[in-house]
C-alpha cells in the first residue's frame, strides 16, 4: 500500500465478505466504495473474470481508491454518483443484473478525520457536511437560514434530539448577531445548552447526525436505492447493508421485511385477493455487530449492524 494513501478499517470485514457468497466470476455492486477497504476483499474473491461497479459520491473517496485499487483496473467499473440513482447507474453501464451488492452506510474515517469537510464536532473546520461537494445547500446554511420550528424538526427527525426546539432557539438567537460557519462554534453553542450534570457528548453527535442526514438526504436517498434492487439483481443474489444508526437500520428492516412477505390468503381460496409474492428473504432476522476484538482495534465499529438478504 502507498504510505501516503489514508488508512481506513472497513467494518464487519470478514462477516461481509462471508454474507456476499462470492465467487470466481460474478458481478458485485459497492454502492458506497469510500476508500476501498470491502472491495479490495471482493476483487480478490471474484477473481479476473469477475467484475466490480464501484460507486461513491464523494469525489475525493473515489479518486484515492482509483490509485489504490489500480491493480485491479480491469476488473472495475468507477462511478461517481449517488446510489439513490443506482438503477439508472447500472442501466447506463450495462451492469445488471448484478449476482451480490454491498451498501455500507457508515463515513469513513478518512472523512471525520478531516476538518475541512465538517463533518465531525471533534475537528476544526467549515460547517459543511456535503458528501458530494456539487451539492449546493450546506449545514452552515441549515443552521443560518432556518427558522427555529425547521431547525427543531431537524434536530428532532434525524438526530432524534429531545427538547430539540430550545436548542434551536438557543442557536437562531445566536444567529440573529452573528452568522454560524464554523464546526467550533456550533460545538460550543450546543455544549452551553447542556447541563454541567449532563454528559455532553450526546447532543454534540445527535446534532452534527441530524444536519448530516438532511444535508444529504441520507435517509431518502437510502429509501431510493431500496426501490431498486430488485430491477438490478439476478436470482439468488445476495444483499449485504451496514447501518450505523437506529433511522437508516429501520429503514432497512422495513423494507425488506415487507418485501419478504408472503400472501396471506387462505390456503382453500381458489383466487389470491393480495397478491403479495415476496421478492427477497431475510438471511438474518437479528442484525450482525462487531466481536469484541474488532471493537477493541476500531473503536468506530461498535455502532455497525450488518444485514443480510438474498433475490428470490
Amino acid at each position: 500500500m502507498n504510505p501516503s494513501h489514508p488508512v481506513h478499517k472497513p467494518v464487519l470485514l470478514a462477516e461481509t465478505i462471508s454474507a456476499l457468497k462470492l465467487k470466481p466470476g460474478m458481478k458485485v455492486i459497492d454502492c458506497t466504495l469510500g476508500l476501498g477497504g470491502h472491495s479490495t476483499e471482493i476483487l480478490k474473491k471474484i477473481g479476473k473474470t469477475g467484475r466490480l461497479l464501484a460507486i461513491d459520491q464523494d469525489q475525493e473517496a473515489l479518486e484515492i481508491s482509483k490509485e489504490k485499487l489500480c491493480s485491479f483496473k480491469n476488473q472495475i467499473a468507477f462511478y461517481h454518483g449517488n446510489f439513490a440513482d443506482l438503477k439508472r447507474i447500472v442501466t447506463e453501464l450495462d451492469f445488471g443484473p448484478a449476482d451480490a451488492l454491498l451498501a455500507d452506510l457508515g463515513m469513513s474515517s478518512y472523512q471525520l478525520d478531516r476538518g475541512q469537510r465538517g463533518f465531525s464536532w471533534q475537528e476544526g473546520g467549515p460547517l459543511d457536511m456535503r458528501m458530494d461537494l456539487n451539492l449546493e445547500i450546506t449545514a452552515a446554511d441549515l443552521i443560518n437560514d432556518s427558522s427555529v420550528d425547521e431547525l427543531a424538526e431537524i434536530f428532532r427527525k434525524y438526530g432524534e434530539l429531545k427538547k430539540a426546539k430550545n436548542l434551536a432557539f438557543k442557536i437562531k438567537k445566536e444567529t440573529k448577531n452573528k452568522k454560524i460557519t464554523l464546526t467550533q462554534e456550533l460545538r460550543k453553542i450546543v455544549e452551553s445548552y447542556v447541563p454541567e450534570s449532563k454528559n455532553k457528548k450526546k447532543p454534540l453527535r445527535q446534532v452534527f447526525q441530524a444536519l448530516r442526514i438532511k444535508v444529504n438526504d441520507e435517509l431518502g436517498v437510502l429509501t431510493r436505492m431500496l426501490e431498486s434492487l430488485s430491477s438490478i439483481l439476478d436470482t439468488g443474489a445476495r444483499v449485504a447493508i451496514i447501518s450505523f444508526h437506529s433511522l437508516e437500520d429501520r429503514i432497512v428492516k422495513e423494507y425488506f421485511r415487507d418485501q419478504a412477505e408472503t400472501c396471506t390468503c387462505p390456503p382453500d381460496s381458489p383466487i389470491c385477493n393480495c397478491g403479495k409474492i415476496p421478492t427477497f428473504k431475510i438471511i438474518n432476522k437479528k442484525a450482525i455487530k462487531a466481536g469484541e476484538q474488532e471493537l477493541e482495534d476500531n473503536s468506530r465499529s461498535r455502532s455497525a449492524q450488518l444485514r443480510i438478504y438474498e433475490k428470490l
